[in-house]
């Protein structure tokens, strides 16, 4: 290998340009005082050394044929006719920049050994193709120095080698040659190499294209790393949406909070409820961003911590500590978990349950009272009777004591029984006696009426939809109503006769329409008072309309304002004061016809003048008309 070697100078103050002499101290002031700024050599063996300078005003170019001059005397010469010093051309970062000299003549080894570590290179070289292989697997250099002609392999195969080897196909290649043909040139490129260096070489060339080499190595690392953390960074951005996207879905309060119990993150139904925007609560106070939002605690006899929040809706509260090292900064995940449901069933639950020992009650009560109730029917339907038989007797003795003439021992006894007739008045009590009966039986027919209702309304019922009556289910829930509008309201029933069966669960119809019947006699009673300015009226109708069975329930009452109107199917939302609702009646009603039923309750109001609620249940096919 022909050795090249570049070398820039620098002249310092007070040179001298005199003592011109033979060997390399003369040739070091002829080309001091010609061209200042460049010089290299290059030893051929045998033959000298060929000097080249690259001046500030033209090339000069001096050929000496003397042995003498080398490496060695060359610089002290040049130093004592020019007082000139070297400087090197900087290298890359000594702890990480290793090349491999992959060269079969050990001197040029050393040279350009020698070169790369004055520039802080880490080195090691290689005089054959297959120990280089084996050094590249197994020092793994950051470059390659590459001869084309080695005793076993010539430079090409190995480099097409490395190039092939997954684990050294990313090392840069540098091929060293004394053959500039185009031919060589697309042979090596072929074999994968990143760049030439033709003999002979300048050393700035080389240590800059090597230098070049690494920046795009490093740059295509860079890209690589790129790469990956652009895919990292998208898939962190898909996790980071799934994860909002996920906990968004949810009707639950999902936040992460600090040791300082600030929010870090949290879910949008976090910010709908408090009504800010996501991006103003994060860094938060949680129990401040909580009380700021409209959630009010309940007491509870549990350790739980329950909230309300002005939408009806309830939230039970749970914290989960983080334990991860890593994530000092994070103290706990809180939750507000939606229980409106539960709530809302657990009300229905204990609704269910006081109707259920109401019922038993009731159905107790309606066999005590049956029985006597029969009795005195039944007795008083006697007596109805039986004064119709003495009626008709007394009519006979009246025309007996008409017919009777007065004789001795007679004028007495008739004297006596036209006072008695007279005292007794009996021409009022063959008047008012069968009346007295007659209101009695109506009497007993409402009682008897009112516990045939109660039973009914009482009943538990099937748990499947069963064809109901509604007309009679209407009737009934009135008579047990009774006492809730009688005195504010009069009823009116305009029931259709030819209305089919409806298939439903008749005990919670039943509560449905008392709830509704007891809000209209409310409504009027806030109007009317105590019923001493007079009466309202609540209008009861059913209809078939298209494939649905109607029940519209209308009132003269005061009507619902405009703005709670959104609000009256809420759970828990009431307008009545405490201890006259819980807020709950609408929220079941609507769960009781809508979810339960597949049916539709809405309303048309008219602040002032009264509501009208109407229900529409599903008819099913082949029902009869109710009887």
């Amino acid at each position: 290998m022909e050795r090249y070697e570049k070398y820039p100078l620098q002249k310092t103050s007070g040179a001298s340009s005199s003592g011109f002499r033979q060997g390399t101290g003369g040739f070091s002031s002829r080309f001091l005082s010609t061209a200042r700024p460049c010089f290299a050599f290059r030893r051929r063996s045998g033959s000298g050394h060929f000097f080249r300078s690259k001046g500030h005003h033209h090339p000069l170019k001096f050929l000496q044929q003397h042995a003498e001059i080398d490496e060695k005397s060359l610089f002290p010469a040049l130093a004592r006719a020019g007082n000139f010093t070297q400087r090197r051309v900087p290298m890359g970062d000594p702890r990480t920049v290793k090349a491999l000299v992959v060269d079969d003549e050990e001197r040029n080894q050393v040279l350009l050994e020698k070169i790369l570590k004055k520039n802080n290179w880490a080195c090691e070289t290689a005089g054959c193709g297959r120990e280089a292989i084996d050094k590249v697997k197994l020092w793994g250099p950051d470059l390659v120095f590459l001869d084309v002609v080695l005793p076993d392999m010539n430079g090409f195969d190995v480099c097409s080698n490395i190039k092939k080897d997954p684990s050294s196909a990313h090392i840069p290649v540098i091929m060293v040659t004394g053959l500039a043909d185009k031919d060589s040139k697309i042979k090596g490129l072929d074999a994968g190499a990143n760049d030439f260096i033709t003999k002979p070489f300048d050393v700035s060339e080389l240590l800059i294209k090597a230098n070049n080499l690494l920046k795009l190595r490093e740059f295509d690392e860079l890209r690589v790393k790129n790469e990956v953390l652009t895919e990292t960074f998208r898939a962190i951005e898909a996790a980071k949406k799934d994860w909002e996207l996920t906990l968004n879905c949810l009707e639950d309060i999902v936040a992460l909070v600090d040791q300082e119990g600030r929010i870090l993150r949290c879910n949008q139904v976090l910010a709908t409820l408090t009504g800010r925007p996501h991006q103003e609560l994060l860094k938060k106070n949680w129990e401040e961003i909580i009380q700021d939002g409209g959630f009010r605690q309940i007491p509870s006899a549990s350790d739980r911590k329950e909230f309300s929040h002005p939408t009806g809706r309830w939230f039970v509260l749970h914290a989960y500590p983080v334990k991860e090292a890593e994530r000092a900064d994070l103290a706990a995940v809180f939750t507000l978990k939606d229980i409106t449901e539960r709530k809302m069933m657990e009300s229905q639950l204990v609704q269910a349950q006081k109707l259920e020992a109401i019922g038993q009650l009731a159905a107790g009560i309606a066999h005590e009272i049956n029985t006597p109730i029969q009795y005195v029917g039944d007795n008083t339907r006697f007596l109805m009777d039986a004064f119709k038989d003495l009626t008709a007797l007394f009519e006979l003795y009246e025309r007996l004591i008409d017919g009777v003439p007065p004789g001795p021992g007679c004028a007495e006894l008739l004297q006596e029984i036209q006072a008695r007739k007279e005292e007794v008045d009996l021409p009022y009590l063959k008047e008012e006696i069968p009346r007295a009966i007659r209101q009695s039986l109506e009497g007993v027919e409402r009682v008897a009426k009112i516990v045939r209702a109660m039973k009914e309304f009482s009943h538990p019922g099937p748990k499947e939809k069963t064809p109901t009556n509604l007309n009679r289910a209407i009737e009934n829930t009135l008579t047990v109503a009774r006492n809730e509008w009688k005195y504010v309201a009069d009823v009116v029933m305009e029931l259709d006769p030819d209305l089919p069966l409806v298939p439903c669960l008749p005990n919670e119809l039943n509560q449905v329409i008392l709830n509704l019947v007891i809000n209209a006699a409310h409504a009027i009673a806030d109007v009317v008072g105590d019923g001493s300015r007079g009466k309202g009226t609540i209008t009861v109708t059913t209809g078939r309309k298209g494939n649905m069975a109607e029940i519209r329930i209308r009132d003269t009452g005061t009507g619902i304002a405009p703005e709670i109107q959104s609000k009256v199917f809420d759970p828990f939302f009431t307008t009545k004061e405490v201890g006259k609702g819980t807020g709950q009646g609408l929220a079941i009603a609507r769960s009781i016809v809508v979810d339960k039923h597949g049916g539709r309750i809405d309303f048309e109001t008219e602040w002032g003048r009264g509501t009208t609620f109407t229900i529409a249940l599903p008819l099913a096919n082949g029902m009869g008309s109710c009887p």
